[in-house]
């Protein structure tokens, strides 16, 4: 059956109608490509904020509590913690179960990129506000080409396959539900319009009702207020929401009565976004305290207002590049700060980022969607341009997935538009399509496979210059326990001029490891010299005192570590420690007793207690401690081993006997 526009042709070619469920083809594909990933190990910050974070170990009220008010690594994301906590409880700290939520989430996410794409590419020609003719019929074509390009893009491989960036996957997921409850929303209001698009299936009437559009309005933002949980880049929803009120949803040009029988209020447009920008305002006020608590923003004096906005140009023509050639794509881009801010690049930047723009104003009688295309595209990036800047990080991968979707539909629609009347030549591009950026996501994927890998592409990519890649490589390497290895990554990263943060720490720490105490307390003074208020670094040095056997100075430099931070758990235990090898008992239970009440979910804490409360002949007090210990770690066989020689103390020789036995069985696994 052909289709006929009004004041257009009949077209001679039949409708290419493309069946309903053409949409879960990208996602599938998406799905397939990932699957080699789910045998990638933990990465970069995931041992920090899930392999030992005790919060994550249990779910309970102190751990919902830290949820909701911890800024730790500098972001506030409670709804991302909880996510991953459910995780941690039903697979423990078994990668694979994150790596497969992580996929089903971008899973999800390409199949809604296809839903509100397919809505967004009808709209303006069902209600003529395209601003040019339509051609064929080439809108589930695009919404395909997009879908395949969102789902399959290696620019997308840092969000999937980085446990701990479910942030985007989270808040990318909610931040389109939101999207998609406000067209709904939208369509609510105009229920008696003749636009197709907008008409109900359901019963005459049925979207006039007052009870619709309000369930959409606070679903949409019930959406968006999860988005700002999982993440605070959602803060610009609630603009791109006004952008779409523009274009394509027609909402802000001047309606005419013959044409528009239910036309919008121009006052209600902007009103009904207020409730949506006081969540905006509050959540970026959360974020930038966040920021500040995670570290200290750069000052103007380290990083000027002329670098910062040139640095935002090559952002923006960075993550262009990125996408229409991903490659050499890594998981970490050093941020020069000693670099001339008009360099070539920079200037490129500049005059690629102006041309776009100006050619979009030019356009935008004619053709409205690239203005709104390039406008997403700016306002989704915005919060993570550098105008803030937090770190030595100049540009991430992660940061362009939502906002990736503005270059994208321009590509698919354009392409689609194109090869409207080829129906094999544009099926041809997008198996094409699909095959290309599927095989560089399996590649990608690939070095993210453990840190090792990921860290030395990384090195190489950046060679001489990144100090984080260096210090995470040796890290890496120690974990591993590559002492060799480690130690000629601490040494490259303090050949680096100026010797970056924590390279003296990490260096001391493998020599510990190496049994070499005296040269790594030498390297722990340098840090502190260098960096004096670092507190791990004193808490290490306390550690290496122990080794020593100055346990005096061990005290002094465990309480220099806990002047810098009150709150250091870590700091605590090694302050017992040292009081526990001076026979000071009773200072050490308290030294132990504040690690644990600071950390309560770490066993460890709980133990050395235990210690204590033996050598001061307490044993019930012991025989507690060590039945909360057990029960945060059940597969510990020290803890059993100890709790059992409590019980013997304490005359109670059953339970002395089934402990012993338990720790023996699980010394056997």
């Amino acid at each position: 059956m052909n289709r006929t526009i009004p004041g257009t042709k009949a077209s001679l070619l039949p409708q290419w109608e493309w069946p309903t469920w053409i949409g879960l083809i990208p996602a599938l594909l998406t799905f397939l490509a990932y699957l080699p990933s789910l045998g990638n190990a933990f990465v970069w910050d995931d041992g920090d904020l899930i392999v030992h974070n005790p919060y994550l170990w249990s779910l309970n009220t102190a751990s919902l509590r830290w949820m909701g008010t911890t800024f730790l690594g500098g972001n506030w994301y409670p709804l991302t913690w909880l996510s991953l906590a459910l995780d941690e409880r039903f697979g423990g700290l078994n990668p694979v179960l994150f790596h497969l939520d992580n996929l089903v989430l971008h899973f999800l996410n390409t199949l809604l990129v296809y839903k509100v794409g397919l809505v967004l590419l009808k709209w303006p020609w069902e209600t003529g506000n395209a601003g040019e003719k339509q051609s064929e019929n080439w809108e589930k074509p695009a919404a395909f080409l997009l879908a395949v390009l969102f789902g399959l893009h290696p620019i997308h491989v840092q969000s999937v396959v980085w446990a701990a960036d479910r942030t985007d996957l989270l808040c990318g997921l909610f931040s389109l539900l939101s999207l998609n409850a406000y067209l709904e929303y939208v369509r609510f209001l105009h229920g008696r319009s003749p636009w197709p698009v907008l008409r109900s299936s359901k019963s005459e009437g049925g979207y006039q009702g007052e009870g619709g559009w309000k369930f959409q309005y606070f679903l949409c933002m019930a959406f968006f207020g999860l988005a700002l949980l999982s993440k605070a880049m959602a803060v610009t929803l609630p603009v791109v929401f006004l952008l779409l009120d523009g274009w394509p949803l027609g909402r802000l040009r001047r309606p005419q009565a013959e044409e528009d029988p239910a036309p919008t209020n121009k006052n209600r447009v902007f009103v009904e976004k207020i409730p949506f920008l006081l969540l905006s305002l509050t959540a970026g006020i959360v974020a930038v305290m966040a920021r500040s608590k995670g570290g200290a923003p750069l000052s103007l004096r380290e990083w000027p207002w002329v670098p910062r906005i040139l640095s935002a140009f090559h952002s923006l023509a960075f993550y262009l590049l990125k996408m229409a050639v991903p490659i050499h794509l890594a998981a970490y881009y050093p941020l020069f700060l000693g670099r001339a801010p008009w360099n070539g690049g920079n200037l490129l930047a500049f005059f690629l980022v102006s041309a776009v723009s100006a050619a979009c104003i030019r356009l935008f009688p004619i053709r409205p969607w690239l203005a709104a295309a390039w406008l997403y595209y700016l306002i989704t990036l915005a919060p993570v341009l550098g105008f803030v800047q937090v770190g030595s990080e100049a540009a991430a991968d992660r940061y362009a997935y939502l906002p990736c979707l503005g270059p994208f539909l321009v590509f698919s629609a354009s392409l689609a538009r194109l090869l409207s009347s080829r129906r094999i030549l544009l099926a041809v591009g997008a198996v094409g399509l699909a095959l290309g950026l599927g095989y560089g996501t399996i590649l990608q994927a690939a070095t993210w496979r453990d840190s090792i890998t990921l860290w030395s592409r990384v090195a190489t990519l950046s060679p001489g210059v990144s100090s984080l890649a260096c210090l995470n490589l040796g890290q890496a390497y120690s974990q591993a326990g590559w002492w060799d290895d480690a130690l000629a990554a601490y040494n490259q990263a303090l050949s680096l001029d100026p010797v970056p943060p924590y390279a003296h720490e990490g260096k001391g720490l493998v020599l510990l490891q190496k049994g070499m105490a005296e040269e790594a307390a030498g390297e722990f003074k340098s840090e502190t010299s260098l960096f004096p208020g670092h507190d791990s670094s004193f808490a290490s040095l306390s550690l290496a005192y122990q080794r020593l056997g100055r346990f005096s100075d061990a005290e002094d430099a465990a309480q220099q570590a806990l002047r810098i931070n009150p709150g250091f758990a870590e700091a605590y235990d090694y302050l017992g420690g040292a009081y526990f090898r001076q026979r000071r008992y009773a200072d050490a239970v308290t030294a132990f007793q504040k690690a644990a009440d600071l950390e309560p979910q770490d066993s460890l804490y709980l133990f050395n207690l235990s210690s204590a409360y033996l050598s001061l002949g307490k044993w019930p007090e012991a025989v507690q401690a060590l039945k909360t210990a057990a029960a945060l770690s059940p597969q510990n066989a020290d803890i059993y081993g100890q709790l059992g020689r409590a019980y013997l103390e304490e005359g109670q020789k059953e339970l002395a006997a089934e402990n012993e036995a338990k720790a023996r069985a699980l010394s056997r696994r």
